[in-house]
């Protein structure tokens, strides 16, 4: 795949990291070294829902690019939500990737002001990524990049 990924000549390179059930981090490093031997570093953006993830990557490469997901259902959501911006920056993410209900103006140019990306996730629908562009997000997390591409063009 990151062969593939070389050739297509990708701005940004979005790997989710998942929650490991055994609490073994090892794929971080893995995943780090493998796509800088494939020269794709600086596109890289790690994802996860998982905070100990994140500061892992940081730990292995302080310049490894982090986005913090989450949902509603996301393990200790109340305790964040409207406090998601403070979270991210408590471990070190460059980037918020809420899901794709949970992105208001507020969220987005509180972001912004603190130097982060807003991403969300999984945006599909024409409508829902011409609201999200509309209100100032960063990209989104889509399973159509065509019809996205086509609608950011568009605006």
């Amino acid at each position: 795949v990151l062969r593939l990924c070389e050739k297509a000549k990708l701005k940004v390179l979005n790997i989710e990291i998942k929650p490991p059930k055994n609490k073994d981090y090892s794929v971080v490093p893995k995943t780090i070294n493998m796509v800088k031997a494939h020269g794709l570093f600086d596109n890289l953006l790690i994802s996860s829902f998982d905070p100990i993830a994140l500061t892992t990557c940081k730990e292995v490469d302080g310049d490894c690019k982090t986005g913090f997901l989450y949902s509603p259902n996301s393990p200790n959501f109340i305790r964040i939500f409207g406090k998601e911006v403070d979270f991210a920056k408590c471990i070190g993410a460059d980037a918020l990737h809420p899901y794709l209900w949970l992105v208001d103006k507020r969220l987005v140019e509180q972001a912004h002001e603190n130097g982060m990306a807003v991403n969300p996730w999984t945006v599909n629908k024409e409508k829902d990524i011409k609201r999200l562009v509309e209100m100032g997000v960063d990209g989104v997390i889509t399973d159509v990049p065509n019809v996205a591409r086509k609608i950011i063009e568009e605006l």
